[in-house]
């Protein structure tokens, strides 16, 4: 097993064999799971829920802003809830009563949206003029 392609070009220098061995060891040696998601099921109609809870009004901001915008162009719509600087979105295709793929591909938006959100104000760069 070696490094992938793009492993290598991401390091910006070939490694060698004994790098490479070591790099493969390490990575055997961890236990790969699946990630997980902390979106609850509801039953009657069944629906995926969650509540995104942010410590500013700049990064709740951004997030919902994106989320609107991303439904919008996806057709499909959440029931999103604001209270202060907590954000609940409740997703389920109306026409079934279920969840189906649409709900599965806005709970994955939703959750990177979160993290990406959370990154970005991390950073001391961050212009915040239009909330002042």
């Amino acid at each position: 097993m070696k490094l992938l392609d793009f492993d290598v070009e991401a390091k910006h220098t070939k490694p060698s064999t004994t790098n490479s061995l070591s790099l493969m060891k390490e990575s055997m040696s961890v236990p790969i799971s699946p990630t997980t998601t902390d979106w609850s099921k509801i039953d009657n109609p069944e629906r995926l829920s969650k509540i995104f809870v942010f410590n500013d009004f700049r990064k709740m901001y951004d997030f919902i802003s994106d989320l609107l915008v991303y439904q919008e162009k996806m057709g499909h719509h959440a029931k999103i809830t604001i209270d202060h600087l907590s954000i609940s979105v409740e997703t389920f295709t109306k026409d079934v009563n279920s969840v189906t793929e649409l709900d599965l591909e806005l709970v994955k938006y939703c959750d990177a949206l979160y993290e990406d959100v959370n990154y970005y104000y991390s950073a001391d760069s961050v212009d915040d003029s239009k909330f002042q």
